[in-house]
């Protein structure tokens, strides 16, 4: 029957998505290295962004400070789930506020630096990413992650810790079409 043709063919589909997100991320470091070498247009190093290195730490500083700063819905929601996993108590510090943030969003930034988006977002915003955004200015990495974060902060203002985030993270982040992504960098930025 047809419909079962249709069953199986969606079911082989969805199986193979993340052999085609690995295969797409291995492609996208391969597209970057080739042309780092042969033109210093694009200012692109994946190890320099590699969690650990003082790039990174420069990036997660801009990117606390646009959330502290220039996004008040994620800002709310991560402050609901820290109070609920017991992360801030009441009024702290603003070292220990930026401490629970990155405690909060780290598993989840690190996952997206490290498959460069693809398994985070649908294909179609890790292509408009890539190539309309961090091929061109690649400074606009900390933008990039705030607004995706600040769109699904209305999701995530239930969870009770850190994977309750991380995990409806994961489940949110793929609905997001870059239009709204592209919206909400605007209204962040401005």
């Amino acid at each position: 029957c047809v419909s079962d043709f249709l069953i199986e063919s969606l079911n082989t589909k969805i199986n193979m998505y993340n052999i085609f997100q690995f295969k797409a991320s291995k492609w996208f470091k391969q597209l970057i290295e080739s042309d780092k070498d042969k033109d210093k247009y694009y200012d692109i190093d994946l190890d320099d962004i590699r969690f650990g290195t003082d790039k990174y730490d420069a990036y997660y500083h801009e990117l606390e400070e646009l959330i502290v700063y220039k996004a008040p819905n994620l800002m709310s929601a991560l402050q609901n789930i820290a109070v609920s996993a017991q992360l801030m108590l009441d009024e702290e510090e603003e070292k220990q506020e930026i401490n629970w943030i990155r405690a909060m969003i780290e598993p989840i930034v690190e996952e997206m630096i490290e498959y460069w988006f693809v398994k985070t977002v649908n294909i179609e915003t890790t292509l408009h990413i890539w190539d309309q955004l961090m091929l061109k200015k690649f400074q606009t990495l900390p933008l990039i992650i705030c607004a995706l974060l600040d769109i699904i902060g209305d999701n995530v203002k239930g969870c009770q810790n850190i994977d309750g985030f991380t995990a409806v993270s994961r489940r949110f982040l793929p609905t997001i079409h870059y239009t709204q992504l592209i919206k909400h960098m605007k209204i962040i930025k401005y």
